[in-house]
């Protein structure tokens, strides 16, 4: 609002409005016809697998949740999308929200393999599983399996509920619930977090474990080591060594890591020259057999070397 609020000055004359003509408008330009696009082709063999919504595969569920949205939703999918296994995600979707009202629609098998789920080795597929999986896990069945159970005369939804998905075999039970595995038997937990059946034994630091099929739990008890042999070293350059094999000591002798020469120990990549020529030079490595190079000659451990070759 500045300049609203204005007093007349001599010294600047600019400060009063002056009269303008107005702009002439400018000659806006000539825009192109739109035309509206036309839409894809869909053929009906590409929406095929959206009419198994509308089939019998799926006819209990009509009366239950509308169908002709998921239909709709379907067919705009495939139409657009290059791959016509997008539609299987409007089917599943649909399927979920019958399985949230009570029923079991099991429709994947109807799309001859488009939809299919694989299941890991140790599960199979089941459209109409229970929500509620009992487990190993006594804890985790007391607190949702068992008292599932009991809430059966209520028609409580979590617990009453299913879904499809990949369940463990007739016959089985999963071992917990953070993984896919499936045991005929709960038997024991391993200190490795696995599952051990029951009479099974393994060893754990140092420990031989059982699976105890009476106490229902692991008992561990020290592995048990035959007494020590005593070891005399009688080769020349060997060294007695005290080593851990299986959780059990026992003495070993092996070469001493070091070149012996003229009764004199070297220790590895270390050179040496004999006084008597210093012309020649000496490498002590873990080569087998002696190498030999004028002015060098590299030697083994415990092993003197031989065949110098003058110096030029």
């Amino acid at each position: 609002m500045a300049h609203e609020w204005k007093i007349p000055d001599d010294i600047k004359p600019y400060c009063e409005r002056q009269p303008s003509t107005p702009p002439t408008p400018p000659t806006l330009p000539t825009l192109p016809t739109l035309t509206t696009p036309t839409p894809p082709t869909c053929t009906s063999g590409k929406t095929s697998i959206c009419d198994i919504i509308l089939s019998p595969v799926f006819k209990q569920c009509h009366d239950v949740i509308p169908q002709q949205p998921f239909f709709e939703a379907c067919k705009f999918d495939v139409c657009h999308m290059p791959n016509i296994s997008i539609g299987c995600s409007s089917l599943e979707a649909y399927a979920v929200r019958c399985a949230a009202a009570g029923v079991c629609i099991d429709w994947r098998k109807s799309t001859n393999g488009t939809c299919e789920l694989t299941c890991p080795k140790t599960k199979v597929y089941k459209a109409c599983g229970s929500t509620i999986q009992p487990t190993c896990n006594s804890r985790y069945n007391d607190k949702y399996v068992h008292s599932c159970q009991g809430a059966q005369m209520t028609r409580d939804f979590v617990c009453d509920s299913f879904m499809e998905g990949c369940f463990c075999p007739e016959g089985t039970i999963l071992f917990n619930t953070f993984s896919d595995t499936c045991v005929r038997d709960c038997g024991c937990t391993g200190t490795d977090g696995k599952p051990k059946q029951f009479g099974e034994t393994w060893y754990s630091n140092c420990q031989k474990c059982t699976c105890n099929a009476d106490t229902l739990s692991v008992q561990c008890e020290p592995v048990k080591c035959p007494p020590q042999e005593i070891v005399t070293c009688k080769k020349y350059g060997e060294v007695l060594v005290n080593e851990t094999v299986d959780c059990c000591q026992i003495n070993t002798c092996v070469p001493k890591p070091v070149c012996v020469h003229n009764n004199t120990e070297y220790t590895l990549g270390e050179f040496w020259s004999p006084p008597s020529d210093r012309c020649v030079k000496y490498e002590c490595t873990k080569t087998k057999q002696p190498v030999h190079r004028c002015g060098i000659q590299i030697g083994m451990p415990s092993v003197p070397s031989r065949g110098l070759c003058p110096c030029r």
